[in-house]
């Protein structure tokens, strides 16, 4: 689900920024001996992006969404952003021959920071519950300004806040920075929240093993130089006192930066108008009940 909101087809993006791309579908095949995978990457304002990788999820009917190119039109009505566990999923288990080890490149989330004035906490929220809103926190961000919300959008989060929480879907933190060690992952509550999922198999602890020993790995010769290992990951949001300056509650997305930036995670700076997103398919390789209850759960 996400917060329902009137999607407006002829937002702007930028100056010069129209609906003319081909979506180049790639496909890696049983990645982790589970899914067959399929992907795309694309860098482009961020409301572009959203309508261009779910516009079947957000049931866009426009014809300049209708004019765009894929090279593979069956799958790309299932493409939705990726998640970070999805990103940490196929960075873990991502085939040597994938072109360029694509997902070590920094990529926009499906996952959702809501900077809450009520009681000056950061909220994350998962599953693409701010997808609605992608045009207009786009909009701000070109203008340089924050993303904030109206006042029945942001009563219509804190109406649905529990039961998110209950569910899984939303995660409560305090402003500011977090360095979270990444031999502390599977401990730390930010992280179980991004990165653990039971249908892909995958857990926050070997996320951070990954991370702490990619120094190690031959690709990583071609990012970073300095390290034996990477001990901490910096987790970017704003603080208290720049919350206290704004006029409301706004929102802003999480990105997950690759090794050149020693894998930070970022839910607080502006998004430029050129920064990538994958748009990602994970088809699980058996027909199971499991694979049903994936969809179900994506």
């Amino acid at each position: 689900m996400s917060l329902k909101k009137s999607y407006d087809s002829n937002a702007r993006f930028n100056g010069k920024d129209s609906l003319d791309a081909k979506l180049d579908i790639r496909v890696a095949r049983n990645v982790g001996c589970k899914f067959d995978i399929y992907y795309a990457y694309i860098e482009k304002p961020f409301g572009f992006q959203q309508r261009l990788i779910e516009s079947s999820i957000l049931d866009i009917q426009d014809d300049a969404i209708k004019s765009i190119e894929y090279n593979d039109s069956a799958v790309s009505k299932h493409l939705h952003l990726i998640s970070p566990a999805e990103m940490s999923f196929m960075r873990m288990n991502q085939p040597e021959d994938c072109e360029s080890h694509d997902f070590l490149k920094y990529s926009r989330t499906n996952m959702g920071v809501f900077y809450s004035m009520r009681d000056y906490k950061v909220v994350l929220l998962k599953n693409g519950l701010l997808r609605n809103f992608a045009e207009q926190l786009n909009t701000a961000h070109l203008e340089n300004k924050d993303c904030f919300l109206s006042k029945d959008d942001i009563e219509n989060i804190y109406d649905n806040l529990d039961n998110w929480k209950k569910d899984g879907l939303a995660f409560v933190t305090n402003p500011g920075d977090i360095s979270v060690p990444t031999k502390e992952y599977g401990n730390t509550g930010i992280t179980q929240f991004m990165f653990d999922n039971d249908m892909l198999g995958t857990h926050a602890q070997d996320v951070g093993n990954y991370i702490q020993d990619f120094p190690k790995k031959d690709i990583s010769k071609k990012y970073i130089k300095s390290f034996s290992r990477i001990d901490a990951v910096d987790f970017y949001f704003d603080n208290i006192d720049y919350m206290k300056s704004k006029k409301g509650s706004y929102i802003n997305m999480i990105r997950l930066c690759g090794p050149s930036e020693r894998f930070i995670v970022d839910g607080n700076r502006l998004m430029t108008p050129k920064g990538g997103a994958y748009g990602i398919y994970m088809d699980p390789v058996a027909v199971t009940v499991d694979k049903l209850k994936y969809q179900v759960n994506m």
